[in-house]
Order: C-alpha cells, then sequence, then structure tokens
C-alpha cells in the first residue's frame, strides 16, 4: 500500500512535505487545494464512515480483500520487476477457502503456479528438507559435548533418534535436485537483495553430496566436523558458539533450528486465510 520507498522515517518527512507545499500552493481557478500526496495507494479503500470514532477489528470486508490481492498479484521482489515470475500470490490467493496446509508446496493450487514458481517451491522444498539434517545433527554434536548425565543421555538419545528419522526419510530426488541447482543459488537471492557468500555455498554443497548416504552420517566425523566448523565461523566472533563455549553449552536448552524452514508459510497462510474468507463474503 506504501508506495515511497525507505524507512517509516523518510516517509514521514516525505509526508510532511507534502502537507506544507499543500498548505502553502495558491488556490486554483476552480478553487480546490493541489492535493496532499502521503505516500499511500490512492486505490486503497477509504477508512469506514464516522473513523476513528468507530468499533474496528481486523476483519476483511470484500472491498479490503480485493485491493489486498491486487497489489499482492502484482508484487515483485526487485524495483526492476525482476523475480515477478516467482510471486505465488496471484495463483494461491485465487483459492477462496481457508488451507491447512503445512508448507507451502502442500497448497491445493500448488500445480497451478508457473513453471518457474513451481520450480523455486520444489527447489525450497528439497533445500528446507535437506539442511534440517545439518540443523539436527548440530544438536546431536553440542549434545555429546555436555557433561554425561541421566539427561544429557536421554537428550543425545533423543537427538539421535530425531537424525535417524530424518535419514530414513530424505529422497533421493530432494539431494539430486539441490545439487543440480547448487549453481543457481547465488543468483536466485540477488533477485531479493540478498547476497549469498561463497562460505555458505560451499557448506551447501558439502552438506548436500555427504547427505548422498545420509544413514552414514550420524557417526562420520566429516559431516559432524562439517556442522560444527560452521557454527564456530558464524558465532565464535559473538562469542555464542556452543561448540567452542562451555559457558554457552550450559544456557543451551537443548536444541536448536529443531523446526524445518518454512520461510515464513504460516504468517504467509494466516495472510490468505483472512483474504480468502472476508467478513462481508
Amino acid at each position: 500500500m506504501r508506495r515511497t520507498r525507505g524507512n517509516r522515517r523518510r516517509w514521514a518527512r516525505q509526508a510532511a512535505a507534502s502537507r506544507s507545499s499543500g498548505r502553502t500552493d495558491s488556490l486554483g481557478e476552480d478553487a480546490a487545494k493541489t492535493s496532499v500526496d502521503l505516500g499511500f495507494d490512492p486505490e486503497r479503500p477509504q477508512a469506514p464512515k464516522g473513523f476513528p470514532g468507530v468499533e474496528l477489528d481486523f476483519a476483511l470486508n470484500v472491498a479490503e480483500a480485493d485491493f489486498l490481492r491486487s497489489r499482492l498479484v502484482n508484487g515483485c521482489v526487485d524495483p526492476a520487476g525482476r523475480g515477478h515470475e516467482y510471486n505465488l500470490f496471484g495463483t494461491f490467493a485465487r483459492y477462496r477457502h481457508k488451507t491447512d496446509a503445512q508448507a507451502l508446496w502442500d497448497h491445493p493450487r500448488i500445480s497451478g503456479l508457473k513453471a518457474e514458481a513451481r520450480d523455486m517451491v520444489m527447489l525450497g522444498a528439497a533445500f528446507a528438507r535437506i539442511m534440517y539434517g545439518a540443523a539436527i545433527l548440530y544438536n546431536v554434536c553440542v549434545a555429546r559435548l555436555m557433561p554425561s548425565n541421566e539427561s544429557t543421555e536421554r537428550l543425545r538419545s533423543a537427538h539421535a533418534t530425531a537424525f535417524i528419522g530424518w535419514a530414513e526419510a530424505l529422497n533421493p530426488a530432494d539431494v539430486t535436485l539441490l545439487d543440480r541447482r547448487i549453481p543457481d543459488l547465488q543468483a536466485l537471492g540477488a533477485i531479493t537483495r540478498h547476497g549469498i557468500n561463497d562460505r555458505a555455498i560451499a557448506f551447501v554443497r558439502r552438506w548436500t553430496q555427504l547427505c548422498g548416504e545420509p544413514l552414514k552420517l550420524l557417526h562420520d566425523p566429516t559431516a559432524s566436523l562439517l556442522v560444527s566448523n560452521r557454527e564456530v565461523y558464524l558465532k565464535t566472533s559473538s562469542g555464542t558458539s556452543r561448540i567452542r563455549s562451555a559457558k554457552q553449552r550450559e544456557r543451551w536448552r537443548g536444541e536448536s533450528g529443531s523446526q524445518q524452514m518454512d520461510f515464513r508459510w504460516f504468517v504467509a497462510r494466516s495472510c490468505l486465510n483472512d483474504l480468502a474468507t472476508p467478513a462481508d463474503a
């Protein structure tokens, strides 16, 4: 809805400047003042009659839902328009029913996406499932460094069991897909103005290669060293590495990254469900 770029402070400066200009502009022949541009889409639904002295809630009406749906459908992730082909809202928002899909790749309209978007979703699904194993193995590595007692033994067993479950469920097709598409990751990240450094790519590549035989990884020192070194690289400078610091392990609650990446699906699903059922439909 907001057309101006930048943070809220920049928007506030622009809105204030527009108001000031509107006050000082001379009246036209028709005695109408120059309109004030507050930086919002002029087609947005108007405030309810009597606002703000009326009872309000967050339920959308049909006009509001249609407006938001049109903005989401036309949304681009890049100012130049690149990435529009990966917008999922156009297809998903046309599904006028609530969904309880647990992952975006389980949405009822996934087959209706454009080929580029569907391929991106499938790549994201493979990436999430494969990298989830690295997160579980990291928990195993930290648990192994904890002092041995009944509690930590249960913790080690629980994480080891979770890892075996992940390894048994891992689809070799996911490994093949991600291994083939790793060279594309940096270019895909650039579309959303996210840089992916070479060390991250190297980690993903090596972990994916090891996942060719996932059931061997629980007791493979190479795999454990890979995920441990990644955590040390990311956290040592901030002093929060659990691999290096016994004090940090003492503060550990027993698991990290215990949920598979969902790419903010639960937030998006909530928005889609609101759009699917406007209050006055």
